[in-house]
């Protein structure tokens, strides 16, 4: 629309020029800044305004899913008896980074942007330990593997463990933390 206006405004523009009305393209111009200042008069100065006025369509939604809420107390209990610390829903690109020396990093970036691991288990001073997907039937499709796969890679990229969890059982979460335990224990000697 402002393209078709603006249009309109050079040809008639060059007809009054063309026709000797040099008045005329005065008046116009001036006409055109004082209806351009009174539109930004009732528009507001700044955001503040039309912010107030503006109606948002976003409702409060639960951060888990009922089985991924009891999927936490499970990972909670076992963190909470090694000292560690479970993180529900981080984005890829809080975890990993994309090595600068890559040609194409805003490609890279734009990959894991838009994307979150269900789990991270960090030590007491947030250092990442591993991760945990909490898996289900939505898993199983082709569109879905490809992600889990792509997910698997950067992750294993970044040299941070990635578990997969389908079946949500107590036993399998404390044979996963006893693993890591030992492992940061081997670490530390």
């Amino acid at each position: 629309m402002r393209l078709v206006v603006s249009l309109v405004m050079v040809m008639a523009v060059l007809a009054l020029l063309m026709a000797g009305q040099w008045w005329a393209v005065l008046l116009l111009f001036l006409v055109a800044a004082l209806a351009g200042r009174r539109a930004k008069a009732r528009s507001g100065r700044g955001w503040e305004q039309w912010d107030k006025t503006e109606q948002y369509p976003y409702l409060k939604k639960p951060l888990l899913t009922k089985r991924e809420y009891r999927f936490y107390w499970m990972l909670r209990q076992c963190a909470d008896a090694y000292g560690w610390l479970v993180c529900p829903k981080v984005g890829l690109k809080d975890l990993l980074d994309v090595d600068e020396e890559e040609a194409d990093c805003t490609y890279h970036f734009n990959r894991i942007s838009q994307k979150h691991v269900d789990f991270v288990i960090c030590d007491e001073r947030l250092r990442v330990l591993f991760a945990v997907e909490l898996d289900d039937a939505s898993h199983d499709t082709q569109q879905a593997r490809k992600k889990d796969w792509f997910k698997n890679k950067a992750f294993e990229s970044a040299g941070i463990p990635l578990e997969r969890v389908r079946e949500i059982e107590m036993q399998r979460v404390e044979q996963l933390f006893l693993r890591y335990w030992n492992k940061e224990q081997g670490v530390q000697k």
